[in-house]
């Protein structure tokens, strides 16, 4: 990684791109290794969108190394890679994941209990 940022031809935010994908690998170990339940088992058990009974279903291992080892860890690459003449590519993924998929987890990990909006904001009015 210093080897990256000190290249004197680089970007000022190239090397924040570089830095993506281990950030990326550090996430998918504490989501798949570290956390007790992973992500996968937590989606399909605990939220409205598995059936609370099946921990394979409807995420399953494939969709799990579909989305991030063959979807998302090339996109980063690829996106560090052309940093210079487009930009964008690198940081569509990254709004990718602030604005699309963080808003999809945050809805879906409140659990079967978000009837309204009210329960949904972390402040209620009394």
């Amino acid at each position: 990684m210093v080897l990256v940022w000190l290249r004197p031809d680089m970007a000022p935010f190239q090397w924040l791109l570089w830095l993506h994908l281990p950030l990326l690998m550090f996430h998918e170990a504490e989501e798949y290794v570290l956390s007790p339940l992973s992500f996968k088992e937590f989606a399909n058990l605990k939220t409205r969108l598995g059936l609370g009974t099946d921990p394979e279903f409807p995420l399953d291992e494939g969709y799990v190394f579909q989305v991030n080892i063959i979807i998302a860890w090339p996109i980063i690459i690829i996106g560090a890679i052309l940093a210079n003449i487009a930009p964008w590519v690198g940081f569509s993924m990254i709004w990718f994941e602030l604005a699309i998929n963080n808003v999809m987890h945050t809805i879906f990990s409140r659990g079967k209990n978000l009837r309204t909006i009210q329960d949904f904001l972390p402040i209620h009015s009394s």
